[in-house]
């Protein structure tokens, strides 16, 4: 890997964050601050691919999440075709790959770009890609949160999000969940947001482009342009009629995709469960967890989802070389952290008054954000649920400005039963 493969990307993820930040951002005080927020997770997750990458050369590969070698392979398969319309046809027309098109579309493409305009396609340029995507996330938490706090505060927080968030762990890996979450904040931004009727139809473009990387995904996604449309038309009867109808109608056209692929997604998610146990630690809780009996265990992984990996320090523990030990040390941060802001936010909404002054656009949010938590019970990785992590900590940031000091002693209390649990868990292990 020479310097102009590793400065040209660097330099055009900063233009196209610079140039993002100005759309997005009104006024040259936010115009500031969120290209402060940007380079912060640029930066940090840049450095952390290179992490990713000395990892990936001094190890002869990946040493987790191995389908990251099937999306390597794509890469190369479709970046070696002779042009764009070839791996668009490949993907989309012929479709070689049967589904997740638009994820192989994406690596085919940083693929072809970098086989033509750079050194080739490589580990550090798929990773890198990936690094840029997830930079992009904390930028629109950050517009969200502009919306509900203060912009000291969202700024603040937004940080927070970049270096304790699931996306940081997850930002280097040639995984689809990056992308998805990508997908997700922008599609929250909006909805958040004023209404327009190009934003419903840019809404649904984004629900389609999800389904492309993952099915489940994007039909969970229809919530958003739907909701979107009923916080304009919600005092209107007969247009609250005409949605209710639409939705039914989006349910019904789904319903046979829904059926032609619930035998095969019902065989990914046994074969991921095998998996899972088979590659669990074997003095871990998760793995223990998954042996609990039907209704049970379910009900249990959701739970456990949530502070997983516990204990989080394994791979730390376990890395065979500095780098390894590294990223085990990244994966630790956020299980404690995400521990602490569910326990802030069950405390707070125990007070009527905090209920009460939640805006109404967040607690609907929050029931849809339970309710794709208790829909991926079966296989609830954290993986698959980081995409509306946002509205749980917009809520957590929201409580923590109007509630600072409630909300210091609940951080307390969490940080203190977390630890109370890791004591626990070590008396089990002896």
């Amino acid at each position: 890997m020479t310097f102009f493969t590793f400065t040209v990307p660097f330099i055009f993820f900063i233009f196209i964050g610079t140039v993002l930040s100005s759309l997005v951002f009104r006024g040259r005080s936010e115009h500031v601050l969120a290209r402060k927020v940007f380079f912060v997770s640029l930066l940090t997750y840049f450095v952390y691919g290179i992490i990713a990458y000395l990892s990936y050369l001094s190890n002869d590969g990946f040493f987790q999440y191995q389908d990251q070698n099937h999306f390597l392979e794509v890469s190369n398969h479709l970046g070696d075709l002779s042009n764009v319309y070839y791996i668009y046809k490949a993907c989309f027309i012929d479709r070689i790959h049967i589904e997740n098109e638009g994820a192989y579309f994406y690596v085919g493409l940083i693929g072809y770009f970098a086989n033509t305009f750079l050194e080739g396609n490589n580990v550090f340029i798929q990773i890198v890609n990936v690094s840029f995507i997830a930079s992009l996330i904390p930028l629109f938490v950050f517009k969200i949160l502009l919306r509900y706090v203060s912009p000291k505060v969202a700024f603040k927080s937004a940080l927070a999000y970049v270096f304790y968030s699931y996306t940081f762990y997850y930002s280097p890996w040639l995984l689809r969940d990056i992308h998805i979450s990508f997908l997700y904040v922008i599609g929250l931004t909006i909805l958040t947001g004023s209404f327009t009727k190009i934003r419903v139809m840019f809404l649904i473009l984004l629900m389609l482009v999800t389904m492309m990387f993952r099915l489940e995904h994007g039909i969970f996604f229809a919530f958003i342009p739907l909701l979107y449309i009923y916080e304009q038309v919600k005092d209107r009867k007969v247009l609250r009629f005409l949605m209710f109808s639409l939705g039914i109608s989006i349910l019904a056209f789904f319903a046979r995709v829904i059926i032609d692929n619930l035998l095969v997604i019902n065989d990914l998610l046994n074969r991921y469960q095998e998996f899972t146990l088979n590659s669990s630690n074997s003095d871990g809780l998760g793995r223990r967890l998954l042996q609990l009996p039907n209704g049970i265990r379910q009900i249990a992984s959701a739970i456990y989802s949530q502070i997983s990996p516990f204990p989080s320090w394994n791979l730390a523990l376990k890395g065979n070389d500095a780098f390894q030990v590294i990223i085990g040390v990244v994966q630790m941060i956020s299980p404690i952290y995400w521990f602490v802001v569910w326990f802030c936010v069950i405390k707070c909404l125990m007070i009527k008054s905090f209920r009460n002054s939640l805006p109404r656009i967040l607690v609907i949010l929050l029931f849809v954000f339970i309710t794709f938590l208790i829909a991926n019970s079966s296989n609830a990785n954290v993986r698959r649920l980081m995409c509306l992590y946002p509205v749980l900590f917009v809520i957590y940031v929201y409580a923590r400005s109007k509630m600072p000091w409630k909300v210091k002693k609940s951080n307390i209390q969490a940080i203190l039963l977390y630890l109370g649990l890791c004591v626990l868990y070590f008396f089990i292990k002896v």
